[in-house]
């Protein structure tokens, strides 16, 4: 329901293209796991191991793969992504390889502001892994995206960025008043953010993703890798954290088992994903817009939620 733009009539349809903002990062951590299946990364491996060509503040050396998953590495986005070097970014002209590199260079370099182990959220830690992936499968992320998630699970609708063309526009606030833009011009993170958050697919699409996750890792990765991503990491609490890519739910008697849960924007969309693998059930709702369509998507997967598990409670 509602409009592909909110200055012009046409409505949006079933099979529209959706940016989902740093719910990728959900994909990000799959396809790692899919690397250490194909024995070409490992569970564990310390920054040391993941960027043997790059310097390394001694701050940083114990750090794992796990901690940048799970947002436990003790960075944060501040020196690092700030307004000036997104404004730089949006316009940088080199290989997007060459920019992720450059960007974990100086982020290597400097010791971090928090303390391993304590959960700081930051796209930070991300855009490092997708740099890692990179020396792992010698090939830019995207293309890494394409070969081990979009291509197995014929995602054919997905790409980076704001969808263009005949689809919907994202949304921004101006004067109280939602404002479309123009995704011709800067309308999502820029590219070098990939790993942290730049899809766009269609619902069906999404609904393939969410598949894997209810059928055990499907024919796309083991179920141990699975349990791996939504154990969470860091945490004393038996009940909630953060696990690789998902926040983590135990105490939901409902979805009988882990819940796993994630909200994704650029400012401009909203993406809300809960997958339920022991009921089984997974929910997705989006908005083209942050503004209202937050609250909106939460409503909404409330109420498909007990729509579809009736024993479900606030």
């Amino acid at each position: 329901a509602g409009k592909r733009r909110i200055d012009r009539d046409e409505l949006v349809s079933a099979s529209d293209l959706w940016d989902i903002g740093s719910n990728t990062k959900a994909m990000t951590a799959l396809i790692y796991g899919r690397l250490v299946e194909a024995g070409k990364a490992k569970w564990g491996a310390k920054i040391p191991d993941l960027f043997p060509d790059l310097t390394c503040d001694p701050g940083l050396k114990d750090v794992t793969i796990e901690d940048l998953l799970s947002h436990r590495s003790g960075l944060k986005d501040e020196p690092f992504i700030n307004t000036d070097w997104l404004i730089a970014a949006q316009g940088d002209p080199r290989p997007l390889r060459d920019q992720r590199t450059e960007f974990a260079k100086r982020v290597l370099s400097y010791p971090p502001d928090g303390k391993r182990g304590d959960y700081a959220y930051a796209n930070t830690n991300y855009v490092l892994v997708g740099a890692a992936l990179e020396r792992l499968d010698d090939r830019p992320f995207e293309q890494i995206v394409n070969v081990h998630l979009f291509g197995p699970l014929k995602l054919d609708s997905a790409g980076f960025g704001a969808p263009t063309g005949a689809q919907p526009w994202g949304h921004a606030e101006e004067n109280h008043r939602l404002k479309p833009v123009d995704p011709a011009g800067i309308a999502d993170n820029p590219p070098v953010m990939g790993p942290a958050g730049r899809v766009h697919l269609s619902l069906a699409d999404y609904a393939k993703f969410a598949q894997v996750f209810l059928t055990n890792g499907g024919d796309l990765v083991g179920p141990a890798t699975l349990a791996h991503l939504a154990r969470p990491q860091g945490t004393a609490s038996d009940t909630e954290g953060y696990g690789l890519g998902w926040q983590v739910y135990m105490d939901r008697p409902w979805a009988e088992g882990p819940l796993l849960m994630h909200e994704g924007s650029n400012t401009l969309w909203h993406a809300l994903i809960a997958i339920a693998p022991g009921k089984p059930l997974a929910v997705i709702t989006v908005s083209n817009a942050e503004t209202d369509g937050a609250e909106a998507c939460r409503r909404l997967a409330e109420a498909a939620i007990k729509a579809y598990a009736p024993e479900a409670v606030e």
